[in-house]
């Protein structure tokens, strides 16, 4: 090649001479010949010898370069191409080896008015390769580069590119017309219309022939070489992958397919105005399929719809791309990141396995609807609903899982929960949440707390209580709390509820039988339950507390669950209105925990609102402790009520011996007159709590009087009704006159 252009300019050279000796000549000659008016500047780079040759005074001629690259675009080249392109047909000038954007020509309350740009026909594509040895070959093959390569081309400099394209993009109209444009004023300059523009990657580097034996930009068996780039669009290692139709990477306008700018008038816009002569018939003819293509698109997006909704996230796909071919209009296009169906697609291609794929359309739906306010938590939701495949990230896996754990729509599967749950456990510990309020913030806890949740839906709560149990060993070994065996039981049915409530949950400890019972007996209460329900509960739970020592002060977390289970028992049991249950709870594991409690504060610490209620056929001696309970502190009695409290009281108490020694019974006689004159001062019967206290404190009196003079003692003198009077209006200062 050198050798070829090196007699190129040596065949050149002469002539070259003699023209100018000549000019020479005819200049000094004053007048004789008029000068020749000076050539048009030369692009920069563009050598005097390919300047002077035929080849290179048409290499700038765009009716020889319709399909320009775009290589000397930047980024605000290509985003401002992109935008445009968006929702109408771009314009550009085009001339010499110089192309520019119009971004004015349009017509912005019509978007399209001059057409757009329908989705993407998709390729299999490769990887294509260009070398630039000479200044000919850079203007047959980049003539837009010449500006910034020519230059270094005609100093010996040679260059190699690479590119994919993915896809080609084509207008919707064949052409655009001049009497069209011409009524638009940001359309002033206009040569041509972009037709169509391939989509996929490019990468240009300066090389050595030492370089061009190995060198392969894109496909990465050489990839130190795409360091030495000096331009690139688009990743081309990207290119070859599945998702390249949906990745942003691979879909940079690499090569324009250019029309020039029709003359006269747009055809079907005379046509629409003519009477019904056979174009305007044909015209209305076009309106009407247009309409029943969009009509059909509509169908297509609705089964997009539903085959996302079923898991098809291939079908569906193929449904949007049916769509939008039947009906391109920019707004509408699944591929708009604006435009209503993106949501969908970017979901669809989640749900097809490609992940990567579907969250760069979903981030660029979500970024385009909340003005650029999208948050780490509104995609994360989308990818946990929607990720599916082997491509997809440990961190979108983890969210997959999460979502699985926490699906309560469908119907859950063992397996699906036990997989998710194995997912967090061996991705977990390589996580690193980057944001302290994402759902990864604290995966363990939501493994603890979702996964048992997840296989009790699936009917399986045996596992659940296993997972329920190793996840708050790993929440403890990951900088967690230590939860308690408590902690875990009561989180447990907290979270299963229902779902596991008398099932079977496999082998368990006594301990855990007995916090199992105390746990459920809690959430029974919650909603009426059977009797039957608390008692079987309950039963459980008091078989492993009497089987240990009563009172045992060693054991105290079984001190600590039975004093548990008297609580949720006697309530579980007052929720299900069996008042004689709820106290024999109550009575007997208040026993076990003190042997030596007396009855008394025994009664005193049963409450809840079955306290004054019946409590069965109980023996005159917790009778007796019942009816001054409620002569003391019972509100709903009425003064007829308190009197009749009264005299069962005096029958009750006839029925006991009067033994000194039974500090209980002893106190129960030696308050009877407060008691029942405090009834009777709550029911606002002043005058009748006046006479029941001298009465009674009387009565108590004579008692004394007859166990003194049995003693041999000397009786002591009785209080007067003045004193008496004094005594009551002391206690009971509400009556006093």
């Amino acid at each position: 090649m050198e050798r070829n252009l090196t007699n190129a300019r040596a065949r050149f050279a002469a002539p070259l001479a003699l023209l100018s000796l000549l000019a020479l000549a005819l200049g000094g000659c004053s007048g004789s010949v008029p000068q020749a008016p000076l050539p048009p500047p030369r692009p920069s780079g563009q050598s005097a010898l390919m300047g002077s040759t035929f080849a290179g005074k048409n290499t700038c001629n765009p009716k020889n370069h319709d399909r320009p690259f775009t290589i000397e675009w930047d980024g605000t080249d290509v985003s401002s191409f992109e935008s445009r392109a968006s929702t109408d047909v771009v314009f550009v000038h085009y001339e010499g080896c110089n192309l520019q954007v119009i971004d004015t020509c349009t017509s912005d309350s019509v978007r399209g008015s001059f057409g757009s740009y329908m989705p993407a026909d998709w390729t299999s594509g490769a990887v294509e390769k260009i070398d630039i040895e000479n200044e000919g070959e850079l203007y047959a093959k980049l003539p837009l580069a010449i500006g910034s390569l020519g230059g270094r081309v005609s100093a010996g400099e040679q260059f190699h590119m690479e590119y994919f394209v993915a896809g080609t993009r084509r207008a919707t109209r064949p052409y655009v017309y001049r009497g069209e444009i011409d009524k638009v004023p940001g359309c002033r300059g206009v040569t041509h219309a972009v037709y169509a523009y391939n989509l996929g990657a490019f990468a240009l580097a300066s090389v050595s022939k030492a370089d061009r034996q190995t060198q392969v930009l894109g496909s990465g068996q050489q990839a130190s070489s795409l360091a030495h780039a000096e331009k690139r669009a688009g990743e081309l290692a990207s290119c070859s992958a599945p998702s390249a139709r949906e990745a942003g990477t691979c879909q940079a306008p690499i090569r324009l397919s250019l029309r020039e700018i029709q003359d006269g008038d747009n055809p079907d816009a005379v046509a629409a105005v003519a009477p019904e002569t056979p174009d305007a018939l044909n015209l209305a003819g076009k309106l009407q399929a247009s309409t029943d293509r969009e009509r059909e698109a509509q169908e297509h997006a609705s089964a997009a719809q539903a085959k996302l909704i079923a898991g098809d996230g291939r079908g569906c796909l193929r449904e949007l791309d049916t769509r939008d071919r039947l009906d391109p209009r920019p707004s509408l296009l699944s591929t708009n990141p604006k435009g209503s169906f993106a949501s969908t697609r970017g979901a669809c291609l989640m749900l097809s396995g490609q992940c990567d794929a579907g969250k760069a359309v979903m981030r660029k739906y979500l970024d385009a609807a909340t003005g650029g306010g999208v948050t780490e938590q509104a995609l994360d939701n989308q990818v946990g609903a929607y990720c599916r495949g082997a491509d997809a990230q440990p961190r979108d896996r983890v969210l997959r899982a999460m979502t699985v754990l926490t699906d309560t729509a469908h119907k859950a599967d063992k397996a699906a929960c036990l997989a998710a749950y194995g997912t967090l456990k061996q991705l977990g510990p390589g996580l690193k949440p980057d944001d302290p309020n994402s759902q990864l913030h604290d995966v363990w806890r939501r493994a603890y707390s979702d996964a048992p949740r997840c296989l009790a839906r699936a009917d399986s709560c045996a596992s659940a209580w296993s997972v329920a149990k190793e996840a708050a060993a790993l929440v403890a070994a990951h900088n967690g709390p230590n939860l308690g065996d408590v902690s875990i039981r009561n989180d447990f049915v907290g979270g299963t509820r229902e779902l596991c409530l008398g099932k079977a949950e496999g082998p368990m400890t006594p301990r855990e039988e007995l916090l199992r019972s105390t746990a459920e007996l809690a959430l029974s209460r919650q909603a009426p339950p059977a009797p039957a329900t608390c008692q079987g509960l309950y039963a459980t739970g008091r078989a492993v507390v009497f089987a240990s020592p009563a009172g045992d002060k060693a054991d105290q977390p079984l001190q600590s669950a039975a004093d548990h289970l008297r609580e949720a028992a006697v309530e579980c049991f007052t929720k299900a209105a069996d008042c004689t249950s709820a106290w024999h709870a109550h009575d007997e594991l208040s026993r076990w925990r003190s042997p030596t409690a007396r009855d008394e504060s025994i009664r005193d610490s049963f409450r809840g609102s079955c306290q004054y209620k019946p409590q069965g056929a109980l023996p005159p001696r917790q009778q007796v402790l019942l009816v001054k309970k409620r002569l003391r502190f019972d509100d709903s009695t009425d003064a007829p009520a308190c009197r009749a409290l009264r005299k069962e009281q005096k029958a009750l108490l006839a029925q006991l011996p009067d033994d000194p020694a039974d500090r209980d019974l002893a106190q129960v006689r030696d308050d009877l007159d407060r008691d029942a004159a405090t009834c009777l001062v709550r029911a606002n019967d002043c005058a009748g709590a006046q006479e029941a206290f001298r009465t009674e404190r009387r009565a108590r009196e004579e008692q004394k009087a007859r166990l003194d003079a049995a003693r041999g003692r000397r009786p002591r003198a009785p209080e007067t009704d003045t004193d008496l009077d004094r005594s009551f209006h002391s206690f009971f200062n509400r009556c006093a006159p």
